[in-house]
Parts: C-alpha cells; structure tokens; sequence
C-alpha cells in the first residue's frame, strides 16, 4: 500500500473519529489523538486530505444556560452606621430592653438605612414604662435635649411613632426612658414600616 493511501486511511480515521467525537460533544479525546498522531503534509498533488483537515477545524460547542429572571433583587444595605448605635433594617421589627438612667444613659440609639420611599414609619410598642423617641438623619443632634426633627413623646406607656414623608437616606432613632432608677426596666419592641 503506497504511503499517501495510508495517510487517507488515518486521515479517513480521524475525520470519522472526530464526527463521533463532536457528537458526543467532547473534543478533548480528539485533541489528544490528533497531538499524539498527526500525519505529516500531503503533497498539494491531492485535495480530498485537505478537505478532511478542513472539516476536523469546527469550533467546541459551549453550554452556555439560558439567562433566568428568576433571582430576587438584591436588599437594600446602605452605608455605615456609628459605631455607638445599633443597626435596624427596614421593615423590621426587633424586641428590645431599656432601664432607667439619667438622661442620656437611659437612652438606646438606633440607626436605620432606608432606600427611597414615599412614607416611613418609626415607632416602639409593647413596653410598661414611658418611653419616648427622636428620630434624625444627624446623629449629633440626638445628643443635645432638644432632640430630633422627627419625636413622639406622649405621657404614658402608650406606643410612640413619627411618620417620615419621603424618606431616603440614614435615620438615627433614640429611644429614652427619663426614669432615673436602675430598678426601672421594661421590653419594647421597635419597628420600620416602609411605604414605597
């Protein structure tokens, strides 16, 4: 048998051994054949290897899945918070203990990242003592007795709550006790409505 036969019979072999392999949809097993015994050239005499060479040169397919719009958007996380105060997310709602103290030592300071909305609701329920809040985007302002721009302050154990039109942006929430004996002491809960 001539040389140029044998090498259309190895190249016959590998066109047939890549269509089965491109058809198991694997290219890895015909790489390596075709590193490990690949013929030398041809003479330019011959076109049929030629043709063979060309139709082994087609690209892997790739498994890319089809795009889903399945996934939820992400939470709104906003930036940081002072350190001194503890974070609250939004549309939460958190139980909470206080005792009294002079002020501000009887006061807990919370910090709340709110995306934009058109009405927000801050507010303390459930508690024995009286308990007030103050709510500003400043939290230096919380630090002074004339509070925050936004307070409810009622007489009694009744549930406190400041509404925010348009909301956006860091808010800072104190709430206080004015009782100053330790021995007073009380659970609340605290919560954030968001209206979007």
């Amino acid at each position: 048998m001539k040389k140029s036969q044998r090498h259309l019979i190895l190249l016959s072999v590998i066109a047939a051994l890549a269509v089965a392999t491109l058809a198991c949809g694997s290219l890895t097993a015909l790489k390596d054949l075709l590193a490990k015994d690949t013929p030398q050239p041809i003479s330019t005499e011959t076109s049929a290897p030629e043709a063979v060479l060309a139709s082994t040169n087609t690209t892997e397919p790739t498994n890319t899945p089809e795009p889903t719009n399945t996934t939820e958007p992400a939470a709104f996380i906003g930036g940081e918070c002072d350190p001194d105060t503890q974070r609250i997310e939004v549309n939460q709602q958190y139980t909470e203990f206080i005792q009294g103290a002079p002020y501000p030592d009887g006061c807990r300071v919370y910090c709340l990242w709110v995306p934009a909305g058109s009405r927000l609701k801050l507010g303390i329920k459930d508690f024995t003592i009286d308990l007030d809040i103050y709510v500003d985007k400043d939290l230096s302002i919380l630090e002074y007795s004339d509070h925050g721009q936004w307070s409810s302050n009622a007489y009694g154990t009744g549930d406190e709550e400041v509404t925010i039109s348009n909301p956006e942006g860091r808010y800072y929430m104190q709430v206080c006790s004015y009782e100053t004996a330790s021995t007073v002491k009380s659970n609340f809960t605290i919560y954030s409505n968001l209206t979007e």
